[in-house]
């Protein structure tokens, strides 16, 4: 009973980890934008002007001129977004972004 118990409890933690039932912030056009997300999606080729991100020491690191191609989706705590060309999909932890 413990090991279906325990199964149980593994597939809600990656369901809850996984991009299932959540509605992303759509980002296209060159503003920039402060967002508190956790994943990213390219909906075609992108390319970033500025993405920051936090890392694990508790600072924040810089991406920016880095590039993705459509469908490539980066599990990262991204801060600060603002794109050069193309177009994503931002997965939030709140709904408090401009």
């Amino acid at each position: 009973m413990n090991a279906i118990r325990g199964l149980i409890d593994k597939v809600k933690e990656i369901t809850d980890k996984s991009l299932t039932g959540t509605k992303p912030f759509y980002i296209s056009g060159t503003s920039a934008h402060n967002v508190n997300g956790y994943a990213v999606k390219a909906l075609s080729d992108t390319a970033f002007t500025i993405l920051t991100v936090d890392s694990a020491n508790d600072s924040s690191t810089d991406l920016s001129g880095e590039s993705m191609l459509a469908g490539d989706i980066w599990y990262v705590p991204v801060k600060k977004i603002e794109l050069a060309s193309g177009s994503v999909l931002v997965y939030l932890h709140n709904k408090n972004n401009s």
